[in-house]
């Protein structure tokens, strides 16, 4: 059993990629590749699948309608959400696959004799590089967003305000939380996701043998992954939209508003 905190380097044809950005290249495929199947086959009868995506869809965009308080705005940032929400959870599912502990290159053996295998797939969750690269992505996008609805001389006056300097000591706390949300968006999803990876290892390896005679006893565990990948998606991409909701709002408008509900609304 090989189990690495780092991604696992792998060498094809002279390039040098690791194992997550493989895996990252073949779930960007299956999204690009999903995503125009669907265009071509957009029915004003849905079928299962299509009833799906468009339940999916109406939840998302009505649930950030509801935080944000402006339809404009939820629409706007709506399809940025929606690309981190299947990315993420197909990147959390893809360390279920068939061929995770198997389908790989044999790099030494353990001292028993067993092979270690540097596997082809590795969830690129798991890699706190990628990882930290959509958060920086997330708070960016955030950032962008505040700019363009608020202005850049309003946005910034959020964070430098020198009408006294009690307004000014918190808008600098507050510009280092905008960063420090960085850290606390990579480590949420990588903690949870890696711990995930590694139950799902041992608990492989644990039951290797017993599987032949058993073959259902794995079966809870990667539906409790499944979910909690699904989870770990809806978490990382509902913070992106609070966030949102928090960078369009004015100082002058606190308190104008209600808090805003993570209840969806109906547009109907």
């Amino acid at each position: 059993m090989h189990i690495s905190l780092a991604a696992e380097h792998l060498s094809f044809f002279g390039l040098h990629i690791t194992n997550a950005i493989l895996t990252t290249w073949f779930i960007s495929l299956v999204i690009l590749l999903g995503a125009f199947a669907l265009r071509r086959k957009l029915s004003a009868v849905p079928g299962k699948f299509q009833s799906t995506i468009e339940m999916i869809y109406l939840y998302f965009l009505d649930s950030a309608t509801s935080i944000i308080g402006r339809r404009d705005i939820a629409i706007q940032i709506f399809p940025f959400v929606a690309t981190l929400f299947f990315f993420i959870t197909l990147s959390n599912w893809s360390g279920l696959l068939p061929g995770n502990h198997s389908l790989g290159i044999i790099h030494g053996y353990d001292e028993t004799g067993h092979a270690e295998i540097i596997s082809f797939l590795r969830p690129p969750s798991t890699d706190l590089n990628l990882v930290v690269a959509m958060a920086i992505c997330a708070v960016a996008y955030v950032q962008y967003i505040g700019m363009k609805f608020l202005g850049f001389k309003n946005y910034l006056g959020k964070f430098f305000n020198f009408s006294s300097p009690v307004l000014f000591f918190v808008g600098i706390l507050e510009l280092i939380a905008e960063f420090t949300r960085i850290v606390s968006y990579s480590f949420r999803l990588f903690g949870n996701i890696f711990a995930g990876k590694v139950l799902v290892t041992v608990i492989f390896f644990l039951t290797l043998s017993l599987v032949q005679y058993i073959p259902f006893i794995p079966l809870p565990f990667y539906m409790l992954e499944m979910f909690v990948g699904a989870i770990q998606a809806f978490v990382f991409c509902f913070l992106v939209i609070v966030l949102t909701a928090v960078a369009v709002t004015s100082h002058d408008n606190h308190g104008e508003h209600e808090a805003p509900s993570l209840a969806p609304v109906s547009n109907h």
